[in-house]
Order: structure tokens, then C-alpha cells, then sequence
């Protein structure tokens, strides 16, 4: 896979008083639900990632979404998880202390993702067995793994904790990370996570400087992609982006919040394509207020490389599916 790096000039980025006025002006947009700027309608390819299904939750306050090997659905919310087959029927509903921002299926149970750690649910029991390595300014916002290792990104320490499969501690990727040499993560919010790409690489967003970088498992960054900007192919506001996924052919699929986005990246990180804008996300061009939680709340690719979008506002899934052009 291509890895490039990108680094704009610090003058280049948009800040948050010039994206608020800027979203002040703009129109719904185009067909495709972006910003009504010139360069962003400039920029919009045909959609070849039309919605083919779209499921109800019958759960409040939908925050976190992850699949299973078997393209079962894991929903998680307000003191609640479902399982869900993969066309949609609850299969399971389970009660949990707290509120669940990220989960993760692993062969041992599901890893609950909550706002002050991680622990491991049993199905089975209805027990949870919490993991070690947080403190009082952790903030669990996302879990990835591999066959051995699982990911947890503490936005509030600004860094992504390594642990192997039982749950054991091996180390910290970021600034602060024994092996690290990197200048650290800027987090603004509770947005933060990170994801394994096909070729087995971890790859972080970095939300202040508005792309990703890659890292060794020992946190040794590797190469960086940063692409600020409004037009389609880059990544506005204070934040962005907030969710990633990768494909089985390395494309990317990107989630922004403000203005609401979903796009596909090609192996060269230029626009594949335009999942979602604006007006599909939520019938709205922007978010109502920065301080607004953004609708989309969850992302997750199926065996299919089908993807997965959780709503919070609408209380639903809806999954896109990849059409020849």
C-alpha cells in the first residue's frame, strides 16, 4: 500500500472561527448533500456507494457500533448491548453498568468501551471483568485488535494502549510511549481512534492536525497523512476525522463531524468516493452547534466490505454497498 506523507503549512489549516462563518454562508449544497462552495461542488464524484439497507435499533442513545467474525452486529448504548444477526433481528439484549462508547468482539467476550476504561463482558454470566491501565483523565472513545493484540484509544491521555488478548498491558503509542519519537496526538474532543489496515499496520487518527499516522506496535511512527481543508478530499474544523475503517482492497473510509461526511480513499489517499454528505447523514447541511453531538457515532466494515453506519439520531444502522461506476 502507498504510504505518503502530507504536511500543510500551519496557515493552511481551517480553524474554528473561519469553519463556523464559513458554514454561516453556505447552502445545502449539491445532490450529494456537501457545502455550497464552489470547490467543494467542484469536487464531488458520482456516488458509486448507494445505502441498500437501513435497520431500526430498538435502543436509546446508540453510541457504539463493531461487528463480529460472522457479520453479526454489536449495538452498544446508554447501559445496554444488542446483538443483532446480520439482517437486523435482535438476537440478544444484555445489561451493562454504564454507558458503552466502543465495544470490540473477541473470542473471549465482548470489551466494553466505557468514558473511564475497558472491560471484558461475558455474555454468558452477565459479568464484566475491568482491565488495568486508566485513570481519572481517561477517556475510552475506540477498540480495534488483531489476532493478537487489542487497541484502546484513551483520548483524554492522548494515547493508544497496547494490550495482548487476555487483557495484559504491553505498552502505550503516543508521546510518552517508550518508543515513540513522534510530537504526540492533538485531541481538542472525544474523538479519537484507530485501526488496522490490511497489511497489518496500526494506523492513528491524529484529530487536531486532520489526517493519520502510522505506528509499529512498539510506537515507532512510521508515516503520517494529514489533509486539511474543505473541499472534499480534506478534513475541516477543530477535529476531523472521527472514525476510521479499512477495506480488504486498502481503501479508507473516513467519518467527519460538523460537516458530516463519509468518504472512501483510494490505496493513494485520493478520493474514491462520497459514501454520505450533509443532507443524508441528517437532513441538515452542518451540525447545529460544535458543541453538538455529531449523529454518526459509529463506523464498522463487514466481510463484504459493506459499510456500516450507526445514527445515533435516527436510532439506526445504515449499510452502503460498492456499485461498478
Amino acid at each position: 500500500m502507498n504510504q505518503q506523507q502530507n504536511n500543510p503549512p500551519e496557515d493552511n489549516k481551517v480553524k474554528r472561527r473561519d469553519f463556523m462563518r464559513m458554514l454561516g454562508t453556505a447552502a445545502v449544497g449539491s445532490q450529494a448533500g456537501l457545502s455550497g462552495s464552489a470547490e467543494a461542488q467542484a469536487a464531488v464524484p458520482p456516488s458509486t456507494f448507494p445505502k441498500v439497507a437501513e435497520i431500526a435499533l430498538p435502543l436509546t442513545h446508540p453510541d457504539a457500533l463493531a461487528l463480529t467474525g460472522d457479520d453479526h452486529f454489536l449495538v452498544g448504548g446508554r447501559n445496554e448491548i444488542l446483538l443483532l444477526d446480520p439482517q437486523g433481528k435482535e438476537e440478544s439484549r444484555h445489561s451493562v453498568d454504564g454507558r458503552v462508547h466502543s465495544l470490540l468482539a473477541l473470542d473471549s467476550g465482548i470489551l466494553l468501551g466505557f468514558r473511564r476504561g475497558v472491560s471484558l463482558f461475558d455474555p454468558a454470566t452477565g459479568k464484566t471483568e475491568a482491565w488495568e491501565g486508566f485513570n481519572d483523565r481517561s477517556c475510552v472513545t475506540a477498540l480495534t485488535c488483531d489476532e493478537d493484540h487489542v487497541f484502546v484509544s484513551d483520548a483524554g491521555n492522548r494515547v493508544v494502549l497496547r494490550y495482548d488478548r487476555e487483557g495484559r498491558f504491553l505498552n502505550g503509542i503516543g508521546k510518552g510511549g517508550a518508543e515513540s519519537s513522534g510530537p504526540g496526538f492533538i485531541v481538542p474532543s472525544p474523538y479519537f481512534a484507530s485501526a488496522i489496515d490490511p497489511l497489518g499496520m496500526l494506523w492513528v487518527i491524529n484529530p487536531g492536525r486532520h489526517g493519520l499516522e502510522s505506528f509499529y506496535f512498539d510506537g515507532r511512527p512510521v508515516s503520517s497523512w494529514y489533509k486539511s481543508g474543505s473541499a472534499l478530499e480534506g478534513f475541516c474544523g477543530c477535529c476531523n476525522p472521527i472514525h476510521i475503517a479499512w477495506r480488504s482492497d486498502h481503501s479508507l473510509v473516513t467519518v467527519e463531524k460538523g460537516l458530516n461526511r463519509v468518504k472512501v480513499y483510494a490505496p493513494d489517499f485520493s478520493v474514491r468516493g462520497l459514501v454520505a454528505g450533509p443532507a443524508q447523514v441528517a437532513g441538515l447541511p452542518v451540525n447545529l452547534s460544535p458543541r453538538e453531538t455529531p449523529p454518526l457515532t459509529g463506523l464498522a466494515i463487514d466481510s463484504h466490505d459493506r459499510i456500516a453506519l450507526l445514527n445515533a439520531r435516527e436510532q439506526s444502522i445504515s449499510i452502503f454497498e460498492e456499485v461498478s461506476a
